[in-house]
Formats: structure tokens, C-alpha cells, sequence
């Protein structure tokens, strides 16, 4: 539709078929190397962990090194299309009471094929909340490491 080789002015033929100058004049870049390896982690992280929001997929790539901002996160999963699969308002919930609030997202929004399934999969929900997920109100460390931290050092003999 576009012809940038014509005699018309591009800002001319994007009047006359009713669209922005500036759709048409952008040229997409590329995204840099980097980018597109923290745009595959927040992925892969998502997919391990649906119930994360901007703030925990953060401490999750701090916790592997990787230092981010939460704005970043944010703004990269936005662009990828990804939500939080639990978002809590400052409403309570009936629900609360009745459910592990934490295990909504991954425990609870399961189909079961029967107890053991349930008892399996909610032994890995825990391992994983007190091993790899990190909290905010342990400083972004794991309930695990809380733990280990404060145990006393045992000197070598």
C-alpha cells in the first residue's frame, strides 16, 4: 500500500489511507541478544511458576545470579503477554480461609486424577515454595536459606 519510492510523500499516502505517520515510518528493530535470553527465562520461569508476578519473577533470576529490575520484568511481561495467574486485591476472600492462599495458583487450579496425584503434586508445590520460591518478606531469600541462615556456623575441627 505504501510505496516508498513514489513521488508522494509517505506522511501524504498514510493521510489518504487513514493511518498514523508514525505506523508506517517506524521500521521495527531487533531486539538485542540479551533481551531476547531474559525474555526466554521469564518463559521458562512463568511456566514453572504461573502465580508469579513482576516482583518474584525478579527474585527469581536474583536468585540465579541474574540482576534485573522489577520495572524491566514488568514492562517485558506486558510485551510477552504474560499476567500473573493469581493476583490478590485488597479484598479477603471467603476463599482465603478454605485454601492455602500460596498453593491457589499452582495447587489448587489443577484437574486431579485422584488423591495421590493431589498428595504428589502439592509435596512439590511445597518443596518448591521452601526451596526456590523467593518472599519478600524474608529479605527475597527462600524459607529454606532463612532457615540455614540462622542456624549457628559449625567450625571445622
Amino acid at each position: 500500500m505504501i510505496d516508498r519510492g513514489d513521488v508522494l510523500p509517505i506522511t501524504r499516502q498514510a493521510a489518504l489511507l487513514q493511518l498514523s505517520r508514525s505506523s508506517v515510518c517506524y521500521l521495527p528493530r531487533p531486539l538485542p541478544p540479551a533481551r531476547l535470553a531474559i525474555m526466554h527465562r521469564i518463559d521458562v520461569l512463568h511456566g514453572e511458576h504461573p502465580f508469579a508476578g513482576s516482583r518474584m519473577t525478579c527474585d527469581l533470576h536474583r536468585a540465579e545470579g541474574i540482576t534485573i529490575g522489577r520495572l524491566t520484568v514488568a514492562t517485558l511481561m506486558r510485551r510477552m503477554c504474560i499476567e500473573a495467574l493469581y493476583r490478590r486485591t485488597n479484598q479477603v476472600w471467603a476463599m482465603d480461609i478454605t485454601y492455602i492462599p500460596m498453593a491457589r495458583g499452582f495447587v489448587c487450579l489443577r484437574a486431579y486424577d485422584g488423591v495421590s496425584d493431589a498428595r504428589a503434586s502439592l509435596g512439590r508445590y511445597l518443596d518448591c515454595y521452601n526451596t526456590r520460591r523467593p518472599h519478600s518478606s524474608l529479605g527475597a531469600r527462600t524459607p529454606e536459606r532463612a532457615y540455614l541462615d540462622h542456624l549457628p556456623q559449625v567450625l571445622a575441627a
